[in-house]
């Protein structure tokens, strides 16, 4: 019978902490302005006018998310976990002016400044963010741990064959140009002597239709896309993911905070791992995402 009173001390307590983390953000943030100190690390050059000061309250976490990403409901949907196991209430934003033509992706089409001033004026943390494989993010950027990490995978069209062996000479590989995944491929198929020939792409979108109507026979790609694109396009049911013959890297999906918010990336760092002890498969399953 105590229960429900604990949980609601627990709740509460949190709440006090938020606030008193807003209260100080808030205070730094009007003291030093934007692009100094008050984010621990540079920050873009941006007007003034651009930055919206009135600071968000700290009895909820407002969430970012990539309108331009084929995860962005599934990523709503864990951003709600998240808030429901830390006991407060989740307010969801959508990034805007993305170059959002790309199909069946997880990019953030957003220059360092815009995305700055949509993560400063809109949310507490932005959900999706995918962290590079190489190099580092952003100076006044921090991530939590990742909370999926989905593979890039090699995949064959229908009828092509059930392992690299069956593929036959002079086939076309397609690639997504500009992910390290396609740096692997191309080491593989110098070491084939380029018996098989590479076709590059902008997005997943083109690399899953020509895979599924033939007009290449297998593809690196990544895994989601293949699941996503097989849910609307009967012909996309046909692609198989097969036996990897050499060695595919995986994306990581994380949060990112400004690097001022380390109480709040914390918190969501012990959600994501209770999140990912038990749950997480459940809300893969549910939106037809493939497990890790």
């Amino acid at each position: 019978m105590r229960r429900p009173f604990l949980i609601e001390c627990k709740r509460q307590s949190m709440l006090v902490m938020l606030r008193r983390l807003t209260s100080v953000v808030a205070l730094a943030f009007a003291l030093t302005g934007p692009g100094s100190s008050a984010f621990g690390q540079a920050t873009p050059a941006v007007p003034e006018d651009f930055l919206d000061h009135v600071r968000r309250s700290g009895d909820r976490i407002h969430f970012c998310l990539n309108p331009a990403s084929a995860l962005m409901e599934f990523d709503r949907a864990v951003g709600q976990r998240l808030a429901d196991m830390l006991l407060l209430p989740a307010e969801f934003n959508q990034l805007a002016n993305l170059n959002s033509h790309y199909g069946l992706d997880y990019r953030i089409t957003l220059t360092d400044s815009d995305l700055f001033i949509q993560v400063s004026n809109e949310c507490d943390a932005l959900i999706g963010f995918p962290n590079p494989a190489i190099g580092t993010i952003q100076e006044w950027l921090m991530t939590t741990q990742p909370y999926y990490k989905p593979r890039f995978v090699l995949a064959f069209g229908p009828g092509v064959g059930a392992g690299i062996d069956d593929l036959a000479a002079g086939a076309i590989i397609g690639s997504r140009v500009s992910v390290y995944a396609d740096s692997f491929l191309r080491a593989f198929l110098e070491t084939q002597g380029n018996r098989w020939q590479r076709r590059i792409y902008s997005g997943n979108d083109g690399i899953v239709a020509d895979l599924a109507s033939g007009a290449i026979q297998a593809a690196v790609v990544w895994e989601p896309a293949i699941n996503l694109a097989a849910a609307t396009d009967p012909l996309a049911t046909g692609i198989r993911v097969v036996d990897q013959p050499f060695a595919l890297p995986v994306l990581e999906l994380a949060i990112a905070l400004p690097t001022n918010q380390v109480f709040l990336r914390n918190a969501l760092d012990a959600a994501i791992t209770e999140l990912r002890r038990g749950g997480l498969n459940q809300l893969l399953a549910e939106f037809g995402l493939p497990a890790e």
